[in-house]
């Protein structure tokens, strides 16, 4: 099992518990192991291998258990008794956005879904009908939105879904560990999408520097992770990876290395517009060189080819063809932010005992305070979800903040490593653009991250309005995860951007790119016209347990992509300016 479907499998009994209104902790703590096996940048079943499941935090115990259990038998028994009595549909249609583990259950039991895989076609048909609205607590309305969201997941089902951009570095990782191990080998390096570190992948390629190809290609054919030889030959072998992707590794000599690598790299549009700009100057290109007056020459770094027509060497991640060969024909390509730039994380979840609205985190405040230390950084911020809306009144909610912010102090006086901790939450925005939490309890924190939860299907209008309201409160500081997405599952909101994106410049709203691998969010487009309209970038990681602070380096691709300089991130500032801002 891959380390997204045993994620997946734990966000099920999670939620096999919460239809059966069990322990609000227990939930929880599936919640929060799925979260971070999704997270995980090693492979699950390895750790298991290597008796180090523990250390994955949110890993307890009773679950390290169970994993055990399913990696030595292929099932669980507890899991099994768990599920027994539950509607086998209910569990399709949980994968069906906008739909929560109570309703899937009701659904599922009033029309019956009985067989998981004709779930979803059922309740499609149900819903055409006009049944589901007659239940009660749904409604017309509700009806609609859960036939849209059923149809965008059929349509989804489709098309191949393309891997998560760490997944793909993952297997990757694996095939260049592999290769590695031969002597003939003396470089690898990926190539297409995944070398330009776009938020999804479809197939890995790679390429292998060595002066002995053929024997290469004897030595891969070895490999254990290779289900289906697709063709081999002595410069190029395509192959079916053990978990159903396709790999394309290349060959190349060290003197032709830059060539390959550009040649590969892309995009397609990069590389048309760069042949276009070759035959300007009568040169044709190639994964061998360039070619001019009938001559071949071979370029063994990536610099040395674009030097050779006459520009600068440009990061993959910026070859897209959105104007930056001619800046590097100008000499005025942007300097990109550095992971090595960064020097704080303004959203981390912590595991403080209270009742929040969304998934806590696994970690303990000194847990994330060290593990800030150990990156480098001068300063963090904790952003718990804000307290839960039921159950609780407002004068409750502030109690919870102030023995939250008393808990953080109490944590913090015990750690020794200097990193200063800014007291924050993440608050949801509600569908009118209100914030959940009063202007008293915004009052209680250094800051806010303000994000959208609930009601992603408004219409480009009404989420303008809506966010508009819920960033103008003086205690906002970050708009966190902006459209809302979900990659390979849900697309996010629409705003009208330039309106957006202008209240924020001119207000000092930092707007957040979520390193979070299943949202990097803001998407890079946006990131691209944020910077250009001078709207401050601040990338955080969305952290619900210590591993996951190591996503930091993808929303720093995503800035990259985005065009972003170092003085366009406001995390890259030191904590004698951040101490002004905050």
């Amino acid at each position: 099992m891959t380390n997204q479907e045993v994620a997946e499998l734990l966000k099920l009994m999670g939620a096999a518990h919460e239809a059966k209104k069990e322990n609000f902790f227990v939930v929880r703590a599936y919640q929060n192991a799925a979260a971070s096996i999704e997270h995980a940048t090693s492979d699950i079943r390895d750790l298991w291998q290597e008796g180090k499941l523990k250390e994955l935090a949110g890993i307890g115990g009773n679950i390290a258990g169970y994993l055990d259990e399913l990696f030595r038998t292929g099932k669980v028994k507890h899991f099994e008794e768990e599920m027994r009595g539950l509607p086998e549909g209910m569990f399709e249609i949980l994968t069906v956005s906008g739909i929560g583990p109570k309703s899937a259950i009701r659904l599922a039991r009033e029309f019956k879904l009985v067989k998981g895989s004709l779930a979803l076609k059922k309740l499609q048909e149900v819903a055409k009908k006009g049944l589901i609205a007659k239940l009660e607590g749904f409604g017309e309305e509700k009806q609609k939105k859960i036939l849209e969201a059923i149809e965008e997941k059929i349509k989804r089902k489709g098309s191949r879904e393309r891997l998560l951009l760490p997944e793909a570095e993952l297997l990757a990782e694996e095939i260049k560990n592999y290769l590695k191990g031969s002597e003939l080998v003396e470089e690898v390096e990926a190539l297409g999408s995944l070398r330009r570190k776009t938020a999804t992948v479809g197939d890995v390629d790679l390429a292998v520097k060595t002066e002995k190809p053929d024997r290469v290609m004897v030595y891969l054919a070895k490999f254990p992770g290779i289900k289906k030889i697709i063709s081999t030959g002595e410069k190029t072998t395509m192959f079916i990876h053990k978990s159903g992707r396709q790999v394309d590794v290349k060959t190349q000599s060290g003197d032709k290395w830059g060539s390959i690598l550009q040649h590969y790299t892309g995009s397609k549009l990069h590389n048309i517009h760069l042949r276009q700009v070759a035959l300007e100057k009568k040169m044709s290109l190639s994964e061998h060189g360039i070619k001019k007056n009938g001559k071949l020459f071979e370029y063994e770094t990536e610099e040395d080819f674009y030097k050779a027509l006459g520009m600068d060497y440009i990061p993959p991640e910026l070859r897209e063809d959105v104007g930056e060969i001619e800046l590097a024909m100008k000499h005025r390509l942007p300097s990109l932010v550095e992971l090595t730039d960064i020097r704080g994380d303004f959203h981390l979840h912590t595991n403080l005992p209270i009742e929040t609205s969304h998934d806590m985190g696994a970690n303990s405040v000194r847990e994330l305070v060290a593990k800030a230390g150990g990156l480098g950084y001068e300063y963090v911020g904790l952003s718990d979800h804000n307290p839960k809306l039921l159950g609780l009144s407002e004068n409750k909610r502030i109690e919870v903040i102030k023995r939250r912010n008393e808990a953080i102090d109490k944590q913090i006086r015990s750690s020794e490593n200097g990193v200063k901790v800014f007291k924050g939450l993440e608050v949801d925005i509600r569908p009118d653009g209100e914030l959940a939490i009063s202007d008293e309890s915004l009052e209680l924190l250094d800051y806010a991250v303000v994000s959208v939860h609930s009601s992603l299907d408004q219409n480009k209008i009404e989420a303008t309005k809506r966010i508009l309201a819920g960033l103008a409160h003086p205690n906002v500081r970050i708009w966190g995860h902006p459209t809302g997405r979900i990659l390979n599952q849900r697309d996010g909101l629409d705003y009208d951007w330039e309106k957006v994106l202008e209240f924020c410049r001119d207000n000092n709203i930092w707007v957040e790119i979520n390193a979070s691998p299943m949202r990097l969010d803001l998407p890079d487009v946006l990131v691209r016209e944020a910077v250009k309209m001078g709207v401050k970038i601040v990338i955080d990681t969305d952290s619900h347990a210590v591993e996951q602070m190591d996503s930091m380096k993808y929303g720093v691709a995503v800035a990259r992509r985005g065009w972003a300089e170092k003085r366009d991130v406001i995390n890259t500032l030191p904590l004698s300016d951040m101490m002004k801002m905050v």
